[in-house]
């Protein structure tokens, strides 16, 4: 798979990954309340979480390949490559955190609340 490719994944895997999570959530939650079982829950999060943290490990073994350095204003495919690279990691970062705090609501919440 080309460079391009995978940061272009990298980039947008956090925000869909977390989109996905959310919806699938939001659609087991009737089914956790009649139930009251919430592991269904905590497994799509749970997936989430996993799946969103290796794409940012990928990003950030893609920025390490690419020199470690942050990007500069230089034209060049390998600046725009860092650019790509270090705005995946941020992403997945970012998007790694908020599944976190769904998954903290999650565990602490009653299924019916």
């Amino acid at each position: 798979m080309s460079r391009d490719r995978i940061l272009w994944i990298a980039l947008l895997a956090g925000p869909v990954i977390w989109l996905i999570s959310f919806l699938t959530n939001f659609a087991l939650a009737p089914l956790a309340c009649s139930w009251s079982w919430k592991p269904a829950l905590l497994a799509v999060s749970l997936t989430a979480m996993l799946l969103t943290l290796i794409t940012g490990t990928l990003a950030f073994r893609q920025w390490k390949a690419l020199g470690s350095r942050m990007p500069d204003e230089a034209g060049d495919p390998d600046s725009r490559a860092r650019a790509m690279a270090t705005a995946a990691v941020v992403s997945c970062g970012f998007s790694a955190l908020v599944i976190l705090a769904q998954m903290l609501v999650e565990i602490q919440m009653g299924a019916c609340q």
